[in-house]
């Protein structure tokens, strides 16, 4: 049996979104009448249109929400009467302003204009949200979050996590808070590390569900497709399921058109990938675990063979637990971020192949693992930390009679120290 939770269950912070919701106070002294939010689905229109409903609450407002049944003025006017105002909002406005929240209205078109002929001027405010702009009405377009506010999000919804494991749910959730959320929710008990993140049902439900619809062999592409690299290409599928490249396009057309993937034109040729990155995650964890694993082997092995990068590579050979693939392309993987300035990627891929060593592979690759985690740390400033890896590093390479090593992890070492 469970114990109680730790967290306390609250609205989600407005990361972010500070900005935007000054702008909308600010669009709202102006009397417009009506405001709609508008934004895609998951982009937090809802909340937004609650948030400013309480702000101006705070200013002495009176917050009325509308049933979302039924025609939105008759709608309207049921919930002022329920609410104890007079049934016309421009008359209940006169005594305290007013501010309705009538949902999403995109079915009635001409709703917006006649509220902004009506109410226009008035202490009564009527909030609308949609997927689209609303020529008849002032709109605000919410956009996705920047990848640093999403990050933000995730690590004060899901404090334990490290900054890495929080980077990787706030990557699936493509920016939208109403994925974030979520995710983040899930990932609360999530160990992080290279452990696949948990995708809540009603995230993973949508992509089954379209792929339930499909023919069993497009079902099955669709899985190669969430564990092969992106963009995706009928050549490189083939080569790690080993079907026709006509009957995978065929399979990538089908997968398009339910919605799964968008399709990329050329130049240079044309190429697909996963429209939601949540979807893709959802497919992968579909497959189980053993059947993921055989097919990051394949996939390991076709990239392998085609000069595949070493970030792809440890990628694949993570999802097939291969320890000895993990430790040597977490290697190249680290020398290669380090030399292109991102010591943070470098200390991650280092700490990798140190994690996953094992004495089968080779003491020598642990050391230079070290080594590459101090090198990292060097380049992050972090003196003290550097100087024991590289230190050891450098010991180690020393008693197995190594000759051009042990020099360059001393070397960096007495750097570190001085």
């Amino acid at each position: 049996m469970s114990g109680p939770s730790a967290y306390v269950t609250a609205p989600a912070p407005l990361v972010g979104r500070a900005d935007v919701l000054a702008d909308l106070i600010a669009l709202a002294a102006t009397r417009p009448g009506v405001i709609v939010i508008a934004g895609e689905e998951g982009a937090g229109t809802s909340r937004m249109a609650d948030e400013l409903a309480s702000r101006m609450a705070l200013d002495g407002a009176a917050v009325v929400v509308a049933d979302p049944e039924g025609p939105g003025l008759a709608g309207l006017e049921a919930a002022l009467t329920q609410a104890g105002h007079t049934a016309d909002p421009t008359w209940a406005a006169r005594l305290r302003p007013i501010v309705a929240l009538l949902g999403d209205r995109s079915q009635e078109p001409g709703l917006a204009q006649a509220l902004v002929r009506r109410l226009g001027g008035s202490r009564a405010l009527v909030v609308m949200t949609g997927r689209e702009i609303v020529a008849e009405a002032p709109t605000m377009t919410l956009e996705r979050l920047r990848p640093e506010d999403a990050v933000a999000l995730v690590r004060h919804l899901a404090p334990r996590l490290d900054a890495p494991s929080a980077a990787r749910i706030a990557a699936l959730g493509d920016g939208l808070p109403g994925r974030l959320v979520p995710l983040a929710h899930g990932a609360r008990g999530w160990p992080g590390g290279d452990a696949p993140p948990p995708i809540p049902e009603r995230l993973g439900a949508p992509s089954r569900a379209l792929l339930d619809a499909l023919d069993p062999w497009v079902r099955d592409l669709a899985g190669w497709a969430a564990v092969a690299d992106e963009p995706l290409t009928p050549d490189a599928l083939a080569h790690v399921c080993r079907l026709e490249t006509g009957r995978i396009e065929r399979g990538l057309d089908a997968l398009t058109r339910a919605g799964l993937l968008d399709e990329i034109p050329g130049p240079p040729r044309t190429r697909w990938t996963f429209r939601e990155r949540v979807a893709r995650a959802a497919v992968a964890a579909a497959l189980g675990g053993a059947e993921l694993r055989r097919r990051h082997a394949a996939a390991l092995v076709a990239g392998r063979a085609a000069g595949a990068p070493p970030t792809s590579l440890l990628r694949h050979a993570l999802g097939a637990a291969d320890a000895d693939g993990v430790v040597n392309y977490g290697l190249r993987a680290a020398r290669q971020a380090r030399a292109a300035g991102d010591p943070d990627a470098a200390l991650v891929d280092a700490d990798r192949a140190i994690a996953w060593w094992l004495p089968e592979v080779g003491e020598s690759r642990r050391l230079a693992a070290l080594h590459e985690r101090g090198m990292a740390l060097l380049d992050l400033s972090s003196w003290h930390e550097a100087i024991g890896a590289l230190e050891e590093a450098a010991g180690g390479r020393r008693e197995r009679g190594e000759r051009d090593a042990p020099l360059s992890s001393a070397s960096a070492a007495s750097a570190a120290r001085w």
